[in-house]
C-alpha cells in the first residue's frame, strides 16, 4: 500500500541548488490499472519525470488479500485513498544551514587512512568466516550432542535388554555392548572398550561446546550407574605380583592391568560428568565419590608405586622384571592415571565433597609425589618423564585443594614439610622437574613455590565461595592477614571497610586516599597470607637446617642448598613469582641468625646460604643487562620504556611511579602469562600472585610518599581503582 500511494522526489542535496519553479502539492492521480513504457536510451527522462511514471506503475498493482481491510458489503467504498506525502526539498540549500561535526570527520578520516580497500575487504571478509565459523561450531556442538544421546540411549536400552532376559547371558541386541562380569557372586553388565572409548570421546565434545546440560539429568543417572559397574569390577581385580609367577601368571595379569585401565577410563567419565553439572545435586554422589577414589589408591598401592621403586638390582630386582615384560601395558595404565588425576583435580575445584574425600584425596597425592623415582632411564620400568608427568599432575591436584579448601591449607603445608626427610639428598636424583627456560628443580620445589602464590590469588570457583561463606558464619578468618580486631580500629577506618566489601567497583573520581585504602582492604590480607605461608615453609627449612650437618644422616642441611638453588634458579621468572617472596623471607631469618648471636654451626650456615643468594643476585643482574643490550629500542614504545625503567634500577635511581605504572613492567609480565593461556592451575596462580605483589608494591610506595609533605597523591587514585578490578577479577585486564 505505501509503495502504491506514495510520491518521492529522486533528488540529492547539494550545498547549494538552483532555483526552480515547484507546485506546492502535486495532485495523486487515482489508482486506475495503466501500463508504462520504458524510455529508450537516446530519450531518457529527468528522474522526476521516472518517479512520477514509476509512481503511476505502483497504483496499477492490487492490494494484496491478506492486507485488504474487510469491508462491510452495505457500505460504501471511499473514492478517495490514504496516501503518504513526502515534501520536496527546499528551493535553496545552503551551505550555512548544515551542521559541522569536527569530531567525526576526524574520526572518519582516521579510519580511511589506517585501512586500504584491500585492508577493509580482508576486514569483512574475516568477519564473514568469524560468523560462518561460529555457525559451524554450533552445528557441531548440535551434531555431538545428539550424538552423546543416542549412545547414552543405546546403552540404556542394551542394559534394559540384560536384565529382561535375566539368563546369565547377553542377549545378540547387547552384545554389541556389554559383558558380563561377576563381583561378589553376582553377574553386571559391563560396557566393553570400544564402546567406553566412544561414549568419553563423545562427551569431551559436548563439555567443550559447553552442552552437557542438554542431556537428560535422568539419562546422565543412568550412566553413571552403567560405568559405575566398570569401576567396581577395576577395584575387585588384583594387581600385585606374586614371586613365583610363570609366564601363564604374567599373562593372565596383563589382562588385569588392562581391566584396571578400563575403570580409570570410567572413573574419568564419571569425574567429568559430576564437574560439567556442578549445579545438579542429583548427580553428586559420595558413593561415587568413595568409588572413584578407591581405584586411584588401588592402582597406585598394588601397582604403581611399587614399580616405581623397584630396581634392576636389590631386593625387587624379580619385581622389576616382571613389570618390565609389561612395559607397555603399564605405560599405558600410567598415563590413564595422570589423566583420571586431572579429571580429579577439575571436579574438585568445582563441586563441594565432605572432609573425608578431601583427606583420601590429600594422602593418596602425598604418597605420589614423595614416591622416590629412579635415578636413571635404567632402573625405570616407564620411563622417568612419564611417572613425573604423573606427579606434576598430582601436584596440581594438591593445588586445587589448597585454592579451593582454605581449611585445609594449614594440614596440606604440614603433611609436606613433615615428609621432606624422604626426598633424595643427590641433586642429580631430586630434579626432575623440568622447566621450559631453566635448568631442572625438584617438584617439592615447584608445589612449594605454586601453594605460596596460590595463597594471594583469589579464586573464582564456587567451592571458595561456599567455604569462605562457612569461615564467616562461623567466626573464623580464612586468611592470616585478617588478625586485626575490627575493635581496635578507628570508626571512619570501620565504616571505609564496610564500604569497601559492596560488590560495586570504587568509582575513578573518588579522592587517592580512598582508592588506595579500597585496594587495600581487598590485597592486603591475601599478601599478608601468602607471606605467612612462606614464614612457615623458611623457619621450618632453616630450623631443621640448623640442627643438621650436610655429612650428617639427617638430610635437611642439604635440602635447605637444594631448595635455596632451585628458589634462585627461577627467580626473576614471570612463571615463579613466590620465587622472590621465599627468597626474601630466607634472607630476613639468616640476618636474624647472624644478630641473635647464634652458634658458630648456625652462623656458618647463614654466611653459605648468603653468599649463595649474592652469588646467585650478581647472576641474575648479569642475565638482565645482556638481555637489556639486546632490546631493540626502536621496536616499540614498550621496549624502549623497559631498556630505560632497567637501567634506572641497575643504577638504583628508579622513579616508583615508572616502575609501577599501569603500562610498566607488571603489566607487561601479566600480559605475558596471559599469552600462554588459562588452562593451567599454576600459570593462574602465577598471574594472581604477580597482581598482588604489583598492588602491595603500589601500597607501600604511596606510604612512603604520603610521608612526604606537598607530595602529588592524585596519580595514585587511577592506579589504585584499576588494580583494585584486577584484584577482584583476575582476568579484568584481558577485557580492559
Amino acid at each position: 500500500m505505501a509503495l502504491r500511494t506514495t510520491r518521492v522526489s529522486w533528488r540529492y542535496p547539494t550545498p547549494e541548488s538552483p532555483e526552480r519553479k515547484v507546485s506546492q502539492q502535486a495532485p495523486i492521480p487515482s489508482p486506475t490499472p495503466s501500463s508504462s513504457t520504458v524510455p529508450s536510451a537516446q530519450a531518457r527522462p529527468s528522474p522526476q519525470i521516472q518517479n512520477e511514471s514509476a509512481f503511476q506503475q505502483n497504483s496499477g498493482y492490487g492490494m494484496p488479500a491478506q492486507l485488504t481491510p474487510r469491508a462491510s458489503p452495505t457500505a460504501p467504498i471511499p473514492s478517495a485513498k490514504p496516501a503518504v506525502m513526502i515534501p520536496d526539498l527546499p528551493v535553496k540549500s545552503e551551505r550555512k544551514e548544515y551542521e559541522s561535526f569536527p569530531e567525526v570527520d576526524a574520526q572518519i578520516e582516521a579510519n580511511a587512512g589506517s585501512l586500504s580497500k584491500k585492508r577493509k575487504r580482508e576486514e569483512y571478509e574475516k568477519d564473514g568466516r568469524a560468523i560462518a565459523f561460529n555457525i559451524d561450531q554450533r552445528e557441531k556442538a548440535d551434531a555431538a550432542v545428539q550424538a552423546l544421546f543416542d549412545e547414552l540411549e543405546n546403552l540404556c536400552e542394551a542394559e534394559i535388554a540384560i536384565q529382561a532376559a535375566g539368563s546369565g547371558e547377553v542377549p545378540r541386541a547387547a552384545a554389541h555392548y556389554f559383558s558380563l562380569e561377576t563381583i561378589e557372586g553376582i553377574d553386571v553388565p559391563v560396557v566393553l572398550p570400544h564402546e567406553q572409548d566412544k561414549v568419553e570421546s563423545v562427551i569431551q565434545k559436548v563439555l567443550s561446546a559447553g552442552r552437557i546440560l542438554n542431556i537428560p539429568v535422568e539419562m546422565l543417572m543412568g550412566a553413571q550407574k552403567i560405568f559405575s559397574n566398570v569401576v567396581n569390577v577395576a577395584n575387585a581385580t588384583g594387581l600385585s605380583i606374586g614371586s613365583e609367577w610363570t609366564d601363564s601368571d604374567i599373562e593372565e595379569w596383563s589382562h588385569r592391568i588392562e581391566s584396571v585401565h578400563h575403570g580409570l577410563q570410567a572413573s574419568r567419565i564419571i569425574l567429568k560428568v559430576m564437574a560439567g553439572c556442578s549445579e545438579e545435586k542429583q548427580l553428586q554422589s559420595e558413593s561415587l565419590v568413595k568409588s572413584v577414589l578407591d581405584i586411584l589408591r588401588h592402582s597406585l598401592d598394588t601397582c604403581v608405586i611399587p614399580m616405581v621403586e623397584a630396581r634392576s638390582t636389590g631386593p625387587h630386582s624379580h619385581a622389576f622384571a616382571i613389570f618390565l615384560k609389561q612395559r607397555k601395558d603399564l605405560t599405558v595404565l600410567v598415563r590413564a592415571l595422570s589423566r583420571s588425576l586431572k579429571a580429579l583435580g577439575e571436579f574438585l575445584s568445582k563441586v563441594d565433597v565432605d572432609e573425608s574425600a578431601v583427606t583420601s584425596v590429600e594422602a593418596l597425592t602425598h604418597d605420589l609425589i614423595f614416591a622416590e623415582n629412579a635415578p636413571n632411564e635404567k632402573d625405570s620400568v616407564v620411563g622417568i618423564k612419564t611417572f613425573e608427568d604423573l606427579r606434576r599432575a598430582a601436584m596440581d591436584v594438591v593445588a586445587r585443594v589448597f585454592a579451593s579448601y582454605p581449611a585445609q591449607r594449614s594440614v596440606i603445608i604440614t603433611d609436606i614439610l613433615t615428609s621432606l626427610g624422604r626426598l633424595p639428598v643427590s641433586r642429580q636424583n631430586a630434579r626432575h622437574f623440568k622447566m621450559a627456560d631453566s635448568k631442572p628443580i625438584q617438584l617439592v620445589s615447584a608445589l612449594i613455590m605454586q601453594l605460596v602464590q596460590t595463597s594471594a590469588s583469589s579464586s573464582s570457583t564456587a567451592v571458595q565461595g561456599k567455604h569462605n561463606k562457612s569461615s564467616k558464619e562461623d567466626g573464623h578468618s580464612t586468611e592470616s592477614g585478617d588478625e586485626t580486631s575490627e575493635d581496635d580500629e578507628p570508626l571512619q577506618l570501620q565504616l571505609r571497610r564496610a564500604a569497601f566489601q559492596s560488590e560495586q567497583d570504587i568509582d575513578v573520581d573518588v579522592d587517592a586516599e580512598t582508592a588506595v585504602e579500597a585496594l587495600r582492604s581487598v590485597a592486603h590480607p591475601k599478601y599478608e597470607s601468602a607471606r605467612a605461608n612462606t614464614q612457615i615453609v623458611v623457619q621450618y627449612l632453616v630450623h631443621r637446617g640448623m640442627t643438621a650437618t650436610k655429612s650428617g644422616d639427617q638430610p635437611y642441611r642439604n635440602l635447605l642448598d637444594i631448595f635455596t638453588e632451585d628458589f634462585m634458579s627461577v627467580l626473576g621468572s614471570p612463571d615463579w613469582p613466590a620465587a622472590d617472596l621465599l627468597l626474601q623471607v630466607l634472607m630476613q631469618n639468616l640476618l636474624a641468625i647472624m644478630q641473635k648471636n647464634s652458634s658458630v654451626p648456625a652462623q656458618n650456615m647463614a654466611l653459605d646460604l648468603m653468599g649463595l643468594l649474592g652469588s646467585g643476585i650478581f647472576t641474575l643482574e648479569d642475565h638482565i643487562r645482556s638481555t637489556q643490550r639486546s632490546l631493540d629500542v626502536s621496536q616499540s614504545e614498550i621496549a624502549s620504556s623497559l631498556v630505560s625503567i632497567t637501567d634506572e634500577i641497575l643504577d638504583d635511581n628508579a622513579n616508583e611511579l615508572d616502575v609501577f605504572s599501569f603500562d610498566g613492567p607488571f603489566r607487561v609480565a601479566l600480559e605475558f602469562l596471559q599469552s600462554k593461556g588459562s588452562g593451567e592451575a599454576q600459570l593462574r596462580s602465577a598471574r594472581g600472585f604477580q597482581i598482588i605483589h604489583w598492588a602491595e608494591s603500589v601500597l607501600a610506595a604511596y606510604d612512603r610518599v604520603r610521608s612526604i609533605e606537598d607530595q602529588n597523591l592524585d596519580q595514585f587514585r587511577p592506579l589504585a581503582a584499576n588494580l583494585r578490578k584486577m584484584v577482584r577479577d583476575p582476568q579484568w585486564l584481558e577485557t580492559e
